[in-house]
């Protein structure tokens, strides 16, 4: 959210899991925009009609609604600007579409959302940021995009290879127990960074899976790559609270940290691990991962 506020940063790129809030920055920056900005139309870009409808009736209507400032100034519900997927507040438009040829063309907005590209359809989803640019090549300096999704079709194409792109933050946190750095998810384009991996017991082979899955979660934990401590949630969950993201251009110290300054890019990249997620338990990982 500091990314798509600061007006030298053009496009944030969020791979991510499930569930785990990134679709919330573009809802909170959207309604800033439309509360507060009062500055240009929101284009929102979903892979399907269904996505649409679900994201129309489950996020949008009560998104709205509950806005009190938002809501007293939409037009009557059932009117033109006051629709499912189009919600008019004053000058500004919030739309949702799926991304076609049809909902591309001579549109611009000042805020685009890639809502789960790596889901679009194959002529849409590895090149939706280029979409994006053309559709706000008459805004000038004006104008976000945010994007995020799982990474489903890898490093080839879709949401890591916009990441790629970026400034590819990682995200880096201290082991509580030695002091040492390290990431939950350096990717391969930080080889030099060490990781934290998730731990647990595996069962002999022939273990009923009850008895697997009931091992996996009573023994996980977080591996620290220094000391090889075994941390428990309540250490993860602090050293999540208190890590950052580390971007090109800044070092990593093991014992000091993230070192130097960022390199400019209008193009930022935030990497989510499941990890980072105090949301999703570790021995809810661990289960899923032995299952």
């Amino acid at each position: 959210m500091e990314a798509l506020d600061n007006p030298e940063v053009f496009e944030v790129i969020v791979p991510k899991p499930a569930r785990t809030g990134g679709t919330v920055i573009a809802e909170n920056h959207a309604l800033k925009r439309l509360d507060i900005d009062r500055n240009g139309d929101v284009m929102w870009y979903l892979a399907g009609p269904t996505e649409v409808n679900s994201y129309a009736d489950r996020v949008l209507r009560p998104l709205m609604e509950d806005h009190k400032a938002l809501a007293e100034r939409l037009p009557k519900a059932g009117t033109k600007g006051n629709t499912a997927k189009i919600k008019r507040v004053g000058s500004q438009t919030l739309e949702l579409m799926v991304m076609s040829g049809s909902t591309t063309t001579n549109r611009q907005a000042a805020f685009i959302v890639f809502d789960e590209p790596d889901s679009y359809s194959k002529a849409y989803r590895s090149n939706f940021i280029e979409q994006g640019r053309q559709r706000q090549r008459m805004l000038g300096n004006d104008r976000k995009i945010y994007a995020c999704a799982h990474p489903d079709i890898g490093w080839s194409g879709g949401i890591s290879a916009a990441w790629v792109l970026s400034s590819q933050g990682i995200f880096v946190m201290q082991c509580p127990d030695c002091g040492g750095h390290g990431s939950p998810y350096p990717t391969k384009y930080w080889p030099e960074v060490p990781r934290f991996r998730l731990h647990y017991d595996k069962s002999p082979e022939g273990t009923p899976i009850d008895r697997r899955l009931a091992r996996a979660e009573a023994s996980t934990g977080l591996s620290c790559p220094h000391c090889g401590s075994i941390l428990d949630e309540a250490q993860r969950t602090e050293m999540v609270s208190e890590g950052a993201f580390m971007h090109k251009g800044q070092t990593l110290d093991i014992k000091a940290g993230i070192i130097g300054d960022p390199e400019k890019n209008r193009t930022w990249g935030f990497w989510v691990h499941v990890i980072m997620s105090p949301q999703v338990a570790m021995g809810e990982l661990a289960r899923e991962l032995e299952g």
